[in-house]
């Protein structure tokens, strides 16, 4: 897959319970919408993430990221030096739990008891 595809240089993924779909630059979201679009068996949205630790791989099967036929995603341009960005919202906590540990300035993730076991 592509990294931030249409972003020079690096982004962020950004947890928000406000967010009721997921959001990424313009740029971004078009190359991934029409990708989607244009397959034949839809591939599965993944965002892989990195931190001190080592990276993990969440991903969200067709199902999980479409409502009907609309792919959960539209476009969100946020300047430097908080952008570029990524929001996963809602549509990403119907199947990760999100745990946020202000105190200590971290996010755990978990997926959630009530998503389907694939």
């Amino acid at each position: 897959g592509i990294l931030c595809p249409g972003v020079k240089g690096s982004c962020s993924l950004v947890f928000d319970t406000g967010t009721s779909i997921m959001t990424a630059p313009t740029s971004s979201a078009s190359y991934i919408i029409n990708h989607l679009d244009n397959q034949k068996e839809a591939p599965p949205l993944c965002y892989h993430l990195r931190d001190a630790h080592g990276s993990q791989h969440f991903c969200l099967e067709r199902h999980e990221y479409t409502r009907g036929s609309q792919v959960q995603l539209m476009g969100l341009d946020v300047e430097a030096p908080k952008g570029p960005l990524y929001i996963a919202g809602d549509t990403w906590i119907e199947k990760y739990m999100t745990i946020f540990d202000h105190d200590n300035n971290r996010v755990g993730l978990a997926l959630s008891a009530s998503a389907p076991q694939n």
